[in-house]
Protein backbone atom coordinates (compact mmCIF):
# COMPACT_ATOMS: atom_id res chain seq x y z
CA UNK A 1 0.00 0.00 0.00
CA UNK A 2 3.34 2.47 0.59
CA UNK A 3 3.81 2.19 -2.86
CA UNK A 4 -0.11 2.90 -4.58
CA UNK A 5 -0.31 5.58 -1.90
CA UNK A 6 2.72 7.46 -2.99
CA UNK A 7 2.15 7.28 -6.64
CA UNK A 8 -1.03 8.07 -5.88
CA UNK A 9 0.05 11.76 -4.10
CA UNK A 10 2.74 11.94 -6.83
CA UNK A 11 0.06 11.96 -9.00
CA UNK A 12 -1.93 14.06 -7.16
CA UNK A 13 0.85 16.73 -7.02
CA UNK A 14 1.71 16.58 -10.77
CA UNK A 15 -1.94 17.63 -11.33
CA UNK A 16 -1.66 20.61 -9.95
CA UNK A 17 1.26 21.46 -11.12
CA UNK A 18 -0.62 21.87 -14.78
CA UNK A 19 -3.72 23.51 -13.67
CA UNK A 20 -2.23 26.84 -14.28
CA UNK A 21 -0.29 26.16 -17.23
CA UNK A 22 -1.49 24.97 -20.94
CA UNK A 23 1.14 22.10 -21.34
CA UNK A 24 -0.63 19.97 -23.67
CA UNK A 25 1.43 17.03 -22.77
CA UNK A 26 1.07 16.98 -18.99
CA UNK A 27 -2.86 17.39 -19.29
CA UNK A 28 -3.02 14.13 -21.58
CA UNK A 29 -1.06 12.46 -19.01
CA UNK A 30 -2.72 13.53 -16.35
CA UNK A 31 -6.01 12.49 -18.09
CA UNK A 32 -5.05 9.11 -18.78
CA UNK A 33 -4.48 9.20 -14.86
CA UNK A 34 -7.46 10.56 -13.47
CA UNK A 35 -9.31 7.19 -13.55
CA UNK A 36 -6.45 6.15 -10.59
CA UNK A 37 -5.71 8.86 -8.54
CA UNK A 38 -8.49 9.62 -6.16
CA UNK A 39 -10.11 6.11 -6.62
CA UNK A 40 -6.44 4.39 -5.57
CA UNK A 41 -6.92 6.65 -2.18
CA UNK A 42 -9.82 6.21 -1.13
CA UNK A 43 -9.61 2.41 -2.16
CA UNK A 44 -6.64 2.04 0.38
CA UNK A 45 -7.81 4.30 3.09
CA UNK A 46 -10.75 1.44 3.49
CA UNK A 47 -8.81 -1.30 3.07
CA UNK A 48 -8.33 -1.06 7.04
CA UNK A 49 -11.66 -0.14 7.81
CA UNK A 50 -12.69 -3.24 9.60
CA UNK A 51 -9.89 -2.98 11.64
CA UNK A 52 -10.07 0.62 12.54
CA UNK A 53 -13.82 0.04 13.90
CA UNK A 54 -12.51 -3.35 15.55
CA UNK A 55 -10.78 -0.33 18.26
CA UNK A 56 -14.37 1.05 19.17
CA UNK A 57 -16.39 3.75 18.96
CA UNK A 58 -14.78 6.06 21.15
CA UNK A 59 -11.23 5.54 19.61
CA UNK A 60 -12.64 4.91 16.07
CA UNK A 61 -14.04 8.66 16.30
CA UNK A 62 -11.05 9.48 18.01
CA UNK A 63 -8.34 8.68 15.70
CA UNK A 64 -10.90 10.39 12.60
CA UNK A 65 -10.74 13.54 14.82
CA UNK A 66 -7.35 13.50 14.97
CA UNK A 67 -5.92 12.41 11.50
CA UNK A 68 -9.31 13.48 9.62
CA UNK A 69 -10.89 16.43 10.81
CA UNK A 70 -7.94 18.46 12.77
CA UNK A 71 -5.42 18.32 9.68
CA UNK A 72 -8.88 19.44 7.33
CA UNK A 73 -9.95 22.38 9.57
CA UNK A 74 -5.94 23.68 9.67
CA UNK A 75 -5.30 23.20 6.77
CA UNK A 76 -8.18 25.08 5.63
CA UNK A 77 -7.78 28.04 7.60
CA UNK A 78 -4.22 28.15 5.59
CA UNK A 79 -5.87 27.66 1.78
CA UNK A 80 -8.19 30.48 2.87
CA UNK A 81 -5.56 32.50 3.89
CA UNK A 82 -4.05 32.14 0.45
CA UNK A 83 -7.15 32.39 -1.67
CA UNK A 84 -9.11 35.04 0.01
CA UNK A 85 -10.76 36.11 -2.80
CA UNK A 86 -12.16 32.81 -4.06
CA UNK A 87 -12.91 31.65 -0.63
CA UNK A 88 -14.80 35.16 -0.76
CA UNK A 89 -16.48 34.43 -3.91
CA UNK A 90 -18.35 30.85 -2.73
CA UNK A 91 -17.36 30.23 0.85
CA UNK A 92 -19.71 26.87 0.30
CA UNK A 93 -17.93 25.56 -2.79
CA UNK A 94 -14.34 26.57 -1.58
CA UNK A 95 -15.02 24.31 1.57
CA UNK A 96 -16.66 21.66 -0.21
CA UNK A 97 -14.49 20.74 -2.87
CA UNK A 98 -12.87 24.38 -3.66
CA UNK A 99 -9.22 23.07 -2.95
CA UNK A 100 -7.48 19.66 -2.45
CA UNK A 101 -9.09 19.48 1.01
CA UNK A 102 -12.19 17.99 -0.72
CA UNK A 103 -10.58 14.58 -0.15
CA UNK A 104 -9.88 14.29 3.51
CA UNK A 105 -14.11 15.89 3.79
CA UNK A 106 -14.95 13.45 2.01
CA UNK A 107 -13.01 10.63 3.45
CA UNK A 108 -14.06 11.52 7.17
CA UNK A 109 -17.95 11.32 5.56
CA UNK A 110 -16.75 7.91 4.72
CA UNK A 111 -15.63 6.88 7.96
CA UNK A 112 -19.05 8.77 9.23
CA UNK A 113 -21.18 6.38 6.84
CA UNK A 114 -19.05 3.60 7.72
CA UNK A 115 -19.82 3.38 11.11
CA UNK A 116 -23.27 3.92 10.37
CA UNK A 117 -23.78 1.19 8.08
CA UNK A 118 -21.67 -1.33 10.19
CA UNK A 119 -23.54 -4.00 10.07
CA UNK A 120 -24.31 -3.92 5.95
CA UNK A 121 -22.19 -5.57 3.67
CA UNK A 122 -19.70 -2.84 2.18
CA UNK A 123 -19.95 -3.94 -1.21
CA UNK A 124 -23.58 -3.32 -0.70
CA UNK A 125 -22.66 0.15 0.77
CA UNK A 126 -20.14 0.79 -2.41
CA UNK A 127 -23.57 -0.15 -4.61
CA UNK A 128 -25.62 2.74 -3.28
CA UNK A 129 -22.86 5.40 -3.25
CA UNK A 130 -22.53 4.70 -6.93
CA UNK A 131 -25.78 4.50 -7.57
CA UNK A 132 -26.63 8.07 -5.60
CA UNK A 133 -23.83 9.45 -7.80
CA UNK A 134 -25.11 8.08 -10.88
CA UNK A 135 -28.38 9.79 -10.09
CA UNK A 136 -27.15 13.01 -9.55
CA UNK A 137 -24.48 13.57 -12.17
CA UNK A 138 -26.22 16.06 -14.12
CA UNK A 139 -25.75 18.33 -11.04
CA UNK A 140 -22.12 17.13 -10.55
CA UNK A 141 -22.01 18.95 -7.57
CA UNK A 142 -20.18 18.28 -4.26
CA UNK A 143 -22.36 15.34 -3.09
CA UNK A 144 -22.68 13.92 -5.84
CA UNK A 145 -18.54 13.86 -5.83
CA UNK A 146 -18.27 13.10 -2.41
CA UNK A 147 -20.73 9.97 -3.19
CA UNK A 148 -18.52 8.69 -5.68
CA UNK A 149 -15.31 8.60 -4.04
CA UNK A 150 -16.85 7.23 -0.94
CA UNK A 151 -18.03 4.12 -3.00
CA UNK A 152 -14.40 3.11 -3.98
CA UNK A 153 -13.31 2.94 0.00
CA UNK A 154 -16.32 0.73 0.35
CA UNK A 155 -14.62 -1.26 -2.40
CA UNK A 156 -11.45 -1.06 -0.18
CA UNK A 157 -13.35 -2.40 2.68
CA UNK A 158 -14.70 -5.11 0.71
CA UNK A 159 -11.25 -6.02 -0.01
CA UNK A 160 -9.89 -8.18 2.99
CA UNK A 161 -11.95 -10.78 2.62
CA UNK A 162 -10.51 -11.74 -1.22
CA UNK A 163 -7.29 -10.12 -0.61
CA UNK A 164 -5.17 -13.40 0.18
CA UNK A 165 -6.61 -15.33 -3.10
CA UNK A 166 -6.18 -12.16 -5.38
CA UNK A 167 -2.32 -11.90 -4.27
CA UNK A 168 -1.94 -15.25 -5.09
CA UNK A 169 -3.86 -15.30 -8.67
CA UNK A 170 -2.24 -16.23 -11.84
CA UNK A 171 -1.27 -13.58 -14.13
CA UNK A 172 -4.17 -13.78 -16.54
CA UNK A 173 -6.66 -12.14 -14.25
CA UNK A 174 -4.93 -9.20 -13.55
CA UNK A 175 -3.23 -9.11 -17.10
CA UNK A 176 -6.79 -9.17 -18.16
CA UNK A 177 -8.14 -6.52 -15.65
CA UNK A 178 -5.13 -4.49 -16.58
CA UNK A 179 -5.72 -3.87 -20.23
CA UNK A 180 -9.37 -2.88 -18.76
CA UNK A 181 -8.14 -0.14 -17.35
CA UNK A 182 -5.36 1.06 -19.71
CA UNK A 183 -8.22 0.61 -22.67
CA UNK A 184 -10.60 2.54 -20.35
CA UNK A 185 -8.02 5.12 -19.48
CA UNK A 186 -7.22 5.84 -22.97
CA UNK A 187 -10.86 5.74 -23.89
CA UNK A 188 -11.58 8.61 -21.38
CA UNK A 189 -9.05 11.08 -22.09
CA UNK A 190 -11.12 13.56 -24.11
CA UNK A 191 -13.55 14.22 -21.42
CA UNK A 192 -10.50 15.45 -19.85
CA UNK A 193 -11.17 16.45 -15.68
CA UNK A 194 -14.73 15.43 -16.20
CA UNK A 195 -15.76 12.36 -14.41
CA UNK A 196 -19.14 10.42 -15.94
CA UNK A 197 -20.41 9.11 -13.33
CA UNK A 198 -21.58 5.74 -14.49
CA UNK A 199 -21.06 2.00 -13.79
CA UNK A 200 -17.98 1.68 -16.56
CA UNK A 201 -16.35 4.64 -15.10
CA UNK A 202 -16.09 2.68 -11.78
CA UNK A 203 -14.94 -0.30 -13.76
CA UNK A 204 -12.04 1.52 -15.27
CA UNK A 205 -10.80 2.26 -11.76
CA UNK A 206 -11.51 -0.44 -10.14
CA UNK A 207 -9.60 -2.22 -12.43
CA UNK A 208 -6.61 -0.32 -12.41
CA UNK A 209 -6.32 -0.23 -8.69
CA UNK A 210 -6.31 -4.15 -8.68
CA UNK A 211 -4.45 -4.68 -11.00
CA UNK A 212 -1.87 -2.36 -9.57
CA UNK A 213 -2.64 -4.45 -6.19
CA UNK A 214 -1.28 -7.75 -7.51
CA UNK A 215 1.52 -6.01 -9.21
CA UNK A 216 2.73 -3.58 -6.26
CA UNK A 217 3.81 -7.27 -4.06
CA UNK A 218 5.72 -8.60 -6.76
CA UNK A 219 8.26 -5.18 -7.95
CA UNK A 220 11.86 -5.46 -7.03
CA UNK A 221 12.85 -3.34 -4.31
CA UNK A 222 14.34 -1.04 -6.27
CA UNK A 223 15.39 2.74 -5.50
CA UNK A 224 12.51 4.46 -7.03
CA UNK A 225 10.03 1.83 -6.01
CA UNK A 226 11.46 2.53 -1.84
CA UNK A 227 11.44 6.12 -2.52
CA UNK A 228 7.46 5.84 -3.44
CA UNK A 229 6.94 4.08 -0.45
CA UNK A 230 8.77 6.57 1.71
CA UNK A 231 6.16 8.68 0.28
CA UNK A 232 3.44 7.18 1.22
CA UNK A 233 4.73 6.53 4.57
CA UNK A 234 4.27 9.97 4.85
CA UNK A 235 1.42 10.73 2.48
CA UNK A 236 -0.21 12.91 4.61
CA UNK A 237 2.60 15.25 4.20
CA UNK A 238 2.74 16.11 0.91
CA UNK A 239 -0.57 15.85 0.10
CA UNK A 240 -1.61 18.62 2.61
CA UNK A 241 1.79 20.43 1.78
CA UNK A 242 1.87 20.42 -1.88
CA UNK A 243 -1.02 22.53 -2.33
CA UNK A 244 -0.23 25.43 -0.56
CA UNK A 245 3.40 25.36 -1.95
CA UNK A 246 2.48 25.82 -5.01
CA UNK A 247 0.38 29.06 -4.84
CA UNK A 248 4.01 31.13 -4.71
CA UNK A 249 5.98 28.58 -6.58
CA UNK A 250 3.66 28.96 -9.79
CA UNK A 251 3.50 32.26 -9.54
CA UNK A 252 7.72 32.20 -9.06
CA UNK A 253 7.94 29.61 -11.89
CA UNK A 254 5.71 31.50 -14.48
CA UNK A 255 7.85 34.80 -14.39
CA UNK A 256 11.49 32.56 -15.73
CA UNK A 257 9.50 31.99 -18.97
CA UNK A 258 9.93 28.57 -19.46
CA UNK A 259 6.67 27.93 -21.53
CA UNK A 260 3.79 25.42 -20.16
CA UNK A 261 5.45 22.19 -20.45
CA UNK A 262 9.06 23.67 -18.48
CA UNK A 263 6.90 25.56 -15.82
CA UNK A 264 5.08 22.44 -15.31
CA UNK A 265 8.11 20.31 -14.89
CA UNK A 266 10.05 22.71 -12.52
CA UNK A 267 6.33 23.26 -10.55
CA UNK A 268 5.82 19.80 -9.66
CA UNK A 269 9.63 19.22 -9.07
CA UNK A 270 9.75 22.15 -6.55
CA UNK A 271 6.57 21.28 -5.12
CA UNK A 272 7.32 17.71 -4.38
CA UNK A 273 11.07 18.23 -3.25
CA UNK A 274 9.64 21.06 -0.30
CA UNK A 275 6.92 18.31 0.47
CA UNK A 276 9.91 15.52 1.20
CA UNK A 277 12.18 18.16 2.80
CA UNK A 278 8.83 18.99 4.87
CA UNK A 279 8.53 15.46 5.56
CA UNK A 280 11.92 15.02 7.24
CA UNK A 281 10.90 17.98 9.59
CA UNK A 282 7.63 15.79 10.43
CA UNK A 283 8.92 14.67 14.21
CA UNK A 284 8.94 18.35 14.75
CA UNK A 285 5.88 19.39 13.03
CA UNK A 286 3.51 16.63 13.76
CA UNK A 287 0.91 18.61 15.17
CA UNK A 288 0.15 20.16 11.66
CA UNK A 289 -0.93 16.54 10.28
CA UNK A 290 -2.31 15.36 13.44
CA UNK A 291 -4.36 16.37 16.42
CA UNK A 292 -1.28 16.93 19.25
CA UNK A 293 -1.86 15.10 22.25
CA UNK A 294 -2.84 18.22 24.58
CA UNK A 295 -5.88 18.41 22.44
CA UNK A 296 -7.08 14.94 22.98
CA UNK A 297 -8.81 15.10 26.57
CA UNK A 298 -11.54 17.90 25.33
CA UNK A 299 -12.10 16.20 21.90
CA UNK A 300 -12.65 12.74 24.38
CA UNK A 301 -15.08 14.58 26.47
CA UNK A 302 -17.03 16.23 23.32
CA UNK A 303 -17.25 12.85 21.73
CA UNK A 304 -17.91 10.67 24.55
CA UNK A 305 -21.41 13.14 25.32
CA UNK A 306 -21.97 12.74 21.30
CA UNK A 307 -21.93 9.07 21.61
CA UNK A 308 -24.07 8.99 24.67
CA UNK A 309 -26.41 11.15 23.02
CA UNK A 310 -26.33 8.41 19.94
CA UNK A 311 -26.95 5.64 21.89
CA UNK A 312 -23.83 4.22 19.67
CA UNK A 313 -22.33 0.96 21.36
CA UNK A 314 -19.27 1.51 23.45
CA UNK A 315 -17.20 -1.52 21.24
CA UNK A 316 -17.92 -1.80 17.09
CA UNK A 317 -16.44 -5.43 15.79
CA UNK A 318 -16.96 -7.19 12.53
CA UNK A 319 -17.34 -10.31 12.05
CA UNK A 320 -15.38 -10.64 8.69
CA UNK A 321 -11.35 -11.74 10.16
CA UNK A 322 -9.24 -8.71 8.10
CA UNK A 323 -6.42 -10.92 7.13
CA UNK A 324 -3.72 -8.79 8.54
CA UNK A 325 -0.85 -11.01 6.65
CA UNK A 326 -2.03 -10.51 3.25
CA UNK A 327 -2.63 -6.62 4.15
CA UNK A 328 1.23 -6.64 4.95
CA UNK A 329 1.66 -7.85 1.60
CA UNK A 330 0.36 -5.29 0.00
CA UNK A 331 1.13 -2.39 3.26
CA UNK A 332 4.36 -3.30 3.85
CA UNK A 333 4.31 -1.53 6.97
CA UNK A 334 2.19 -1.62 10.09
CA UNK A 335 -0.86 -0.66 9.52
CA UNK A 336 -1.06 1.95 12.26
CA UNK A 337 1.55 4.37 10.57
CA UNK A 338 -1.15 4.96 7.63
CA UNK A 339 -1.83 8.25 7.47
CA UNK A 340 -5.54 8.33 5.82
CA UNK A 341 -5.71 5.20 8.86
CA UNK A 342 -5.20 7.30 12.04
Amino acid sequence: MDLLRGSAVVMVVLLHASLTTDAETAWVVNDLLRPYRMPTLMVLSGLLLQRSLAKGTRRYLLGKLRGVVWPWLLWTVVMVLLLTERWQADPVGFLAVGTHLWFLAALGASYGVALLTREIPPLLVAFGLFSGAGLLQDQYGALTTYLWYSAFFFVGAALPTVLDRWLAARPLWPLVLTGVSLLGAVWQVPRGLYVPFRPDQALISVAGVLAAIWLAARLPRSAPVLALEWVGRNSIVTYLAHAPLLVPVGAAVDRIGLGPTGSTLLSFVVALAVSMALTLARPWTGWLYSMPPMALPGAAAVLAAVIRMAALPADVTRPTPLRPAAIRRVVGMPVESAPANQ
